[in-house]
C-alpha cells in the first residue's frame, strides 16, 4: 500500500507540473501514433461549458485520472498489464493486452472486451463472444456509435487539440481523431470505465 500512495503522490506532483488546458482556439497537431505509448506523456481534458474541469487524464508508462466525479484513480504498468487503483489502493480493475485489443477484469470477472483490429473502427463488449457489442466507426469526420447496426449518437472529429465541443455541454482537448472520445457517447458505460478504456485507447495511439 505504502508504494502505491508514493506512486500517486509522484504522479500528482508530475500532473501539477504540467501546463493547464488550452483555451478554446484552433491549434495544428499532428495525427496520434499507432503503437502504444509509453515514453511520451499526453494530456486528455474534459470540461463543462463554463469551463469547469470534470476530468483530465495524464498518460504516459503509468496513468493519473483526475476527477470529482469518481475519485482520482492511478494505472501502474507491470508485466504487461496496467493495474487501476482508487486514493484507498483499492484495486479497480486490471487490463491485459494483445496485439488486437485489451480486456479489462476485476479479478478473473471480464467487465470489457475492446477490439481495435480495424481500418476504420473498434468493438466493445461485456463479454468474450464480442455478442451485441457497441461499435465506434469512423466515416470521414464523423465518429458513429453502432449497436445491432443502429446509430446510438455521432460526433465530428477534429485534428485541433484545442477544446471541441462533444455533447451535452462538454468540451474535449487532445483527443484530436481518437476512438477514445466515442466512449463518452456510450450511455450505458459507467464514467470510470469510460474514463480507464478512454485512457487505454488513446495511449495505443487508435
Amino acid at each position: 500500500m505504502k508504494r502505491l500512495s508514493i506512486l500517486y503522490s509522484i504522479l500528482f506532483f508530475l500532473a501539477a507540473c504540467s501546463s493547464d488546458p488550452p483555451k478554446r482556439e484552433i491549434v495544428e497537431n499532428h495525427e496520434p501514433e499507432t503503437t502504444l505509448q509509453t515514453d511520451d506523456t499526453q494530456y486528455l481534458y474534459i470540461s463543462d461549458a463554463a469551463n469547469v474541469s470534470v476530468a483530465k487524464l495524464t498518460i504516459g508508462k503509468n496513468v493519473l485520472i483526475e476527477t470529482d466525479g469518481v475519485g482520482n484513480i492511478a494505472g501502474v504498468l507491470k508485466n504487461s498489464k496496467r493495474k487501476y487503483y482508487d486514493q484507498r489502493d483499492n484495486e479497480l480493475g486490471a487490463i491485459s493486452y494483445n496485439d488486437g485489443g485489451l480486456k479489462m477484469k476485476r479479478g478473473d470477472q471480464l467487465v470489457y472486451k475492446l477490439k481495435w483490429d480495424y481500418a476504420d473502427k473498434i468493438k466493445l463488449a461485456d463479454n468474450e463472444e464480442m455478442n451485441n457489442a457497441i461499435e465506434i466507426k469512423k466515416k470521414e469526420d464523423v465518429l458513429v456509435v453502432l449497436k445491432g447496426g443502429q446509430e446510438l449518437d455521432r460526433f465530428r472529429m477534429m485534428n485541433e487539440a484545442s477544446n471541441i465541443k462533444l455533447k451535452d455541454s462538454l468540451y474535449i482537448t487532445g483527443f484530436q481523431r481518437s476512438f477514445a472520445q466515442g466512449l463518452l457517447l456510450i450511455h450505458e458505460m459507467g464514467l470510470q470505465e469510460k474514463l480507464i478504456l478512454m485512457a487505454e485507447v488513446k495511449a495505443a495511439g487508435k
